[in-house]
């Protein structure tokens, strides 16, 4: 972001995060010479805007190679199994849209369930109202075993239990947890985050050696 935006703009360079998805926004459109499908499709000459900056974060290994970030940043998102993010023109400047992978909870939790706690979620997922006594007679356990299975679902946030004893029903929790492709995201907020500043009137005094995503990612 450091390296794209137009500094002679008054606006802001920002990152917004909702529940769903991330936006970073940059002062300074496209040039009018690529449009968003050349830029997709990498059929274009990199022609940076600030080139003293870009120089720079290519010195000190902040830039791989030139012209070649969108196609690594869609490899980053397919290799984690994530959509594309969406690049669009926006107002004055540039924004990139990233959004999140959801897997399911219970895929996750799979493995720690017991046979008999999958059999309750699917049998009450099949029929909210079935009682403690058809479960236990369903799945050929005692009603008291049935109810410690059901207490253990309860606290995981898997089910709940809506209503009265009687007349009441189950409700299966489809409870998703957000993953976001965070190889991707952290190539986009590295800049924005470390960027090293001034100091006695020297640019990069320290350069900061550039993180390995995996340390970054296990902190």
């Amino acid at each position: 972001m450091i390296v794209h935006r137009d500094y002679t703009h008054h606006g802001n360079s920002s990152v917004k995060i909702f529940p769903d998805r991330i936006e970073f926004f940059n002062p300074g459109r496209l040039s009018d010479q690529i449009s968003i499908a050349d830029l997709l499709e990498g059929s274009y000459v990199s022609d940076c805007r600030n080139k003293q900056v870009a120089r720079i974060f290519k010195e000190i290994e902040w830039i791989e190679r030139y012209g070649t970030g969108i196609r690594r940043i869609k490899d980053y998102f397919k290799e984690y199994g994530s959509s594309e993010p969406v690049f669009e023109n926006f107002q004055h400047g540039f924004r990139v849209t990233a959004y999140a992978l959801h897997r399911d909870v219970t895929e996750k939790l799979g493995e720690k369930l017991g046979e008999n706690q999958k059999k309750i979620i699917e049998l009450m997922q099949n029929n909210s109202f079935v009682t403690i006594s058809e479960l236990s007679e369903q799945i050929q356990i005692s009603e008291t075993a049935i109810q410690n299975n059901i207490a253990k679902l309860k606290s995981l946030g898997l089910i709940s239990r809506e209503g009265p004893d009687k007349g009441g029903y189950w409700k299966v929790l489809k409870k998703t947890i957000t993953v976001w492709a965070a190889t991707s995201i952290l190539k986009f907020s590295l800049l924005l985050s470390d960027f090293p500043p001034k100091s006695n009137g020297i640019l990069f005094p320290n350069v900061p050696k550039k993180p390995s995503l995996a340390n970054v990612l296990t902190e």
